[in-house]
Parts: C-alpha cells; sequence; structure tokens
C-alpha cells in the first residue's frame, strides 16, 4: 500500500504542470473518500452497537 500511494505522489509531482491529469486524481480522490465515508458509517454503527451489547 505504501509504494501505491508513493507511486501517485510520484506521479502527481510529474504532472504537476498538467492541468488534465491533476483534475482527474482529484476527481478520483474524492470519489474514493465518499466511498469510504459512506461505508464507515454503518460499519461504525454497528460496532457502536456490539460493544453496547458487550
Amino acid at each position: 500500500m505504501n509504494l501505491l500511494i508513493l507511486r501517485v505522489l510520484t506521479l502527481l509531482a510529474e504532472n504537476l504542470g498538467n492541468e488534465h491529469i491533476i483534475n482527474k486524481f482529484v476527481n478520483l480522490i474524492n470519489k474514493v473518500s465518499k466511498f469510504a465515508s459512506y461505508y464507515a458509517n454503518p460499519l461504525q454503527k454497528i460496532t457502536n452497537k456490539i460493544e453496547d451489547i458487550y
């Protein structure tokens, strides 16, 4: 995972002048963030209910 992050950051750094590529990365990061937050909330609720039972 760390290697993947390093590769993405390297690619971004190499293309700082290319606005089209930067916009694609920003959109991708936003989509991943929305996806993660959407699925994290129900999991957190389930975890909290399980903790309440114990």
